[in-house]
């Protein structure tokens, strides 16, 4: 019997002005199937504080080297993020971590056409490494 897994993961970040000042609003579902087994989470959205008011929007492309991502200098505190794959093949993928020395420490992988959100480590330098040549849309508030 085929295995099959079907993943979906709605992730939405408003810039809490419209709503309400100073926050972020978060709405997450996630929905899985994978042969027998399935799981649905829903979280209802959620405010948090947003105290800084500058914003970093970039598309960024990245080589199979080790590349920083390019954080608008003007966030000195990184906060809440969103992250976008925009690769169409669902073998590629982007490493996104950090440094330690020279050692390469990926957190997070992103194949074709997957997102992540979430809060960064307010100070940390962020680093990419692709499969193949690739773009990540990114956004970063500052914190």
């Amino acid at each position: 019997m085929k295995q099959f897994f079907a993943g979906l993961m709605v992730v939405i970040l408003v810039i809490g002005a419209v709503f309400a000042a100073d926050e972020i609003t978060m709405s997450s579902l996630l929905k899985v199937k994978n042969g027998q087994f399935e799981l649905q989470r829903n979280v209802a959205s959620r405010q948090f504080d947003q105290t800084g008011r500058t914003a970093s929007y970039i598309i960024q492309s990245f080589p199979t080297a080790l590349t920083r991502v390019s954080i608008a200098s003007e966030i000195s505190t990184n906060g809440f993020y969103w992250m976008n794959n925009l690769s169409t093949n669902p073998a590629a993928y982007i490493d996104i971590g950090v440094t330690n020395g020279a050692a390469f420490l990926p957190l997070i992988r992103l194949k074709g056409g997957e997102f992540s959100s979430g809060r960064l480590y307010p100070t940390n330098a962020i680093w990419a490494m692709a499969s193949e040549g690739l773009s990540l849309e990114m956004w970063v508030n500052q914190d």
